[in-house]
Order: C-alpha cells, then structure tokens, then sequence
C-alpha cells in the first residue's frame, strides 16, 4: 500500500515570508502612484499673513509638458489649494515676476505677474473674488 500524499514540506515562517513580500509590494506600487499622480513642485515664495493666522505658498508645478501656478493656504493645520493656473507657456526657469501678497487686514491674498493682480481670494469667505485693478490701469484684454 502507498504512503498518504504529505503537502510539500515548508519552510518555518513561509506564509509570514509571502504576506510580508505582498505587503512591502503594495506599498511600493502605491508609492510610484502617488510619484505619478503628484508633479514635481518649485516653491516660488512663502508669505505669512500681517496678523500671523495664515500662510500661502506660491509654487510652480511641472506635469508631462504643463507648467502652472499653484497657490496653496494653510489656515490652522491643513494645506488647501485655492488656486491652479492654466498651462503657462513658458520655461519653468524663466521668471515670470509672480508673487502673493496680503492686504494688511490679512482677509484677502493676491496672485500678481508682474506686478499686476490676475487673481485673489477672500480668507473670510473661503472663495475667489474679482480682482481689483490699481485706479487708473487699463483694463486687461479678454475681459
């Protein structure tokens, strides 16, 4: 008569072996995604707000061939993105005189290139509101 087949002899800690090897698999494949996902990013300018509550951080971004503007603001402990521009044409070395600033009561933050507001957002009312140009500037074309 013939002996019982016997499962294939293991080695101690075998299955341990193979959940671990998944694991650190699933973690390195979650961490190419989000290198995917998240493009590389130059920060331009950090600015706190005049009454310390808040901060914004102008970045310049690079995804495939896509260059933009990112605004983020931090009130309290979480990073928002409020702003993200459209593709701009030109080279991510090439200064395009961006910067954000505050209004001295700290309620509203703009987004200017050279020198000119494009964009600002109201911190109280958590949204972006129309741009006040400076008296006596010509009105942007397009608008």
């Amino acid at each position: 008569m013939r002996p019982a087949s016997q499962p294939p002899a293991t080695l101690p800690g075998g299955r341990f072996r193979r959940r671990w090897l998944a694991a650190a698999g699933s973690v390195a494949l979650f961490c190419l995604g989000l290198r995917i996902l998240i493009p590389p990013a130059r920060i331009v300018q950090e600015l706190v707000s005049p009454d310390r509550q808040c901060m914004a951080r102008l970045m310049r971004t690079r995804y495939v061939s896509r260059e933009s503007l990112v605004v983020k603001l931090k009130n309290g402990w979480i990073w928002r993105t409020v702003f993200y521009s459209p593709a701009i044409p030109e080279d991510m070395t090439e200064p395009l005189g961006e910067e954000v600033v505050w209004s001295d009561k700290s309620q509203r933050l703009e987004l200017r290139l050279r020198g000119r507001p494009i964009w600002a957002y109201s911190v109280k009312d958590r949204k972006s509101v129309p741009v006040r140009l400076p008296t006596g500037a010509p009105e942007p074309a397009g608008r």
